[in-house]
């Protein structure tokens, strides 16, 4: 008999620690819910906290929340109150994609959990001192906003995020932030880019494993054309007549079209006519303009990353 109650004593102190989670407090979450601004969040939460449970096959007005937090996320869900295997197989999706436990329920915990991811995929940063006061681990909200930064095309401040939260799987997402080199020389134009002059880059005596890429800002220094190199060779586009500033990258992992190459990556700002950073494109006119060549009429300046 003492064996037995030994093993039930054994027991009963493992597994709080095996289900332990964040310790997320009702003052901080009604914070949470009043950013989400949706009242079926916050009675399901009120229900989950006197000890509703949402399990599969659970159907109702606390389902059709459920499901309202997964299409919150993007997810393709119907909003018909029966949250069978299909729901709980997007609420798990999600717990992968945001670092939590998988579960086969819902309680106030998850609840709350995926009420304070969901608020870091809507706004980010802007979230931090919100999940952080309900309760949420500073490392997962350093993993949700990873996410974030990498579905707004920001990778290389995505792979950055995973490396300072060390949540769950960090290393295997930080990695994946990386992105192909494009195939295609001109990667973005913007629809008020216009037409009248033709701009080619050229890019000779590169090393093959390293990639260069342009941005070019128009005199109200908005970005209307990126244009992409992978070793030698060349790319162009048409712009409208005016004047310009014309960007450089140069590295080897790329992070998409908005972080380039990280800041492991080197930057100028091409200089003009002994020093002027923009440069005037006349209409009807075709420019040629070749970086790794000596005794040319353009110089450059060292540029910072976040001026890119």
């Amino acid at each position: 008999m003492k064996k037995l109650i030994s093993v039930l004593l054994i027991l009963a102190l493992l597994l709080p620690c095996a289900f332990a989670g964040a310790d997320f407090n009702e003052s901080g979450m009604s914070a949470v819910l009043s950013k989400l601004d949706k009242n079926s969040f916050t009675q399901t939460y009120q229900a989950l906290l006197e000890g509703e449970i949402l399990e599969k096959g659970c159907s109702g007005d606390y389902a059709k929340a459920l499901q309202r937090v997964l299409k919150e996320f993007g997810e393709e869900i119907s909003i018909d109150g029966k949250a069978g295997s299909g729901t709980f197989k997007k609420l798990n999706k999600i717990q992968s994609r945001y670092g939590m436990e998988q579960t086969d329920y819902v309680d106030a915990e998850v609840f709350a959990e995926l009420l304070c991811a969901l608020l870091v995929y809507k706004e980010g940063a802007k979230a931090e001192d919100y999940v952080l006061d309900a309760g949420m681990d500073a490392s997962q909200y350093l993993y949700c906003l990873a996410r974030k930064q990498a579905s707004d095309g920001h990778y290389y401040l995505a792979k950055k995020s995973y490396e300072e939260s060390g949540w769950a799987d960090w290393a295997d997402r930080a990695d994946s932030c990386k992105r192909d080199w494009p195939k295609d020389s001109r990667i973005w134009k913007s629809s008020s880019c216009g037409s009248g002059v033709t701009v080619k880059f050229k890019v000779k005596n590169a090393d093959s494993n390293t990639a260069t890429c342009f941005k070019i800002y128009n005199s109200d220094d908005k970005l209307v054309a990126v244009l992409f190199i992978g070793g030698n060779g060349s790319a162009q586009t048409s712009l409208k007549p005016g004047r310009y500033t014309i960007k450089q990258g140069e590295g080897t992992d790329w992070y998409g079209r908005k972080d380039a190459f990280g800041e492991d990556g080197w930057y100028y700002t091409w200089t003009f006519n002994g020093g002027e950073d923009t440069v005037k494109f006349k209409s009807g006119y075709i420019y040629t303009l070749t970086t790794g060549v000596t005794g040319g009429n353009a110089g450059s300046n060292y540029e910072n990353w976040g001026n890119f």
